[in-house]
């Protein structure tokens, strides 16, 4: 996890299991230029010895994801204006 703090600040860890972990990388660095995938790819494969991965993947947000998210939003802000009535 300090290689994705160092490499990639601004990253989420969205999920965390035994042997698996995912994480949101920001689209932009932190000077506001878009990442290409190649670049996140190519940083990736610089570290996966030192990293000790077996394998990992790179993949952009799906429909579903994002849907998901405003979803959560909503409900959160369902649950603080009933909260207040």
């Amino acid at each position: 996890l300090r290689f994705f703090e160092r490499v990639f600040p601004g990253h989420r860890i969205r999920e965390r299991q035994s042997g698996k972990i995912r994480i949101e990388v920001p689209f932009t660095d932190p000077e506001g230029n878009p990442r290409p995938l190649a670049a996140l790819f190519e940083t990736m494969e610089g570290a996966r010895t030192a990293l000790h991965l077996e394998d990992y993947s790179i993949s952009q947000t799906t429909l579903e994801q994002i849907f998901n998210s405003f979803a959560k939003l909503q409900r959160e802000e369902l649950g603080v204006i009933d909260a207040l009535q």
